[in-house]
């Protein structure tokens, strides 16, 4: 196995709140990349993406970032992240 990814979920609903991918056996605890997620009030939407630890896997842990998500009053994303951590926004629903 060359890597692989620990999920924890809320026993409540099943939504996930942290994501650690770990490149193997060895890695140190605090090196692997954790993402967190945070959700609305109701526990429908994730509002929020924390990511720390070594993302770009140089072995050294960088600050960490956070990103909000945003959703319109039906539940589509208005302002989310890309895969390079960016941010999107969707102007237009057709």
């Amino acid at each position: 196995m060359l890597a692989w990814t620990i999920n924890t979920y809320d026993p409540t609903y099943s939504n996930m709140l942290t994501t650690k991918r770990v490149k193997n056996a060895t890695t140190p605890a605090g090196q692997a990349p954790v993402l967190t997620y945070t959700y609305d009030a109701n526990s429908l939407y994730p509002t929020g993406i924390n990511r720390v630890g070594d993302k770009n896997g140089d072995g050294v842990n960088e600050p960490a970032d956070a990103m909000s998500l945003v959703y319109d009053t039906v539940g589509r994303v208005t302002t989310g992240i890309d895969t390079d951590w960016q941010a999107t926004i969707e102007r237009d629903h057709i």
